[in-house]
């Protein structure tokens, strides 16, 4: 379940830079900050670990990466950067790899 959301839209020349995610063995909860520094309502709960999840204003956040278990919501297990989506034309499923961005947990619980 959950209630309906107010969707964030980005606005023209904006990216996102930040995630900010409460989780355990799946996602409880998360915001977004962008480029400009505006940042999204908190979706979600707040049970689990904290993680960040950081690109740049010149290398932003386009994809994410999940640890997919049974469940509405996996848990994020990293960000996909512009800089990885090198080949023209091929959408983030078609790139490899493992890189993850820059990442802090702290805390502990068991949320989800």
């Amino acid at each position: 379940g959950g209630a309906v959301a107010i969707p964030f839209v980005l606005e023209a020349g904006e990216s996102i830079v930040r995630i900010d995610a409460r989780q355990g063995e799946r996602l409880d909860g998360f915001q977004i900050t962008t480029s400009t520094g505006r940042k999204s309502l908190w979706y979600g709960g707040s049970g689990g670990t904290v993680a960040c999840y950081e690109g740049t204003a010149a290398d932003p956040i386009v994809g994410i990466r999940s640890q997919h278990k049974s469940g509405w919501c996996p848990r994020i297990s990293g960000v996909v950067l512009r800089s990885e989506v090198t080949r023209e034309g091929a959408s983030v499923g078609q790139i490899g790899g493992a890189a993850e961005g820059r990442r802090e947990e702290e805390g502990e619980g068991g949320g989800g």
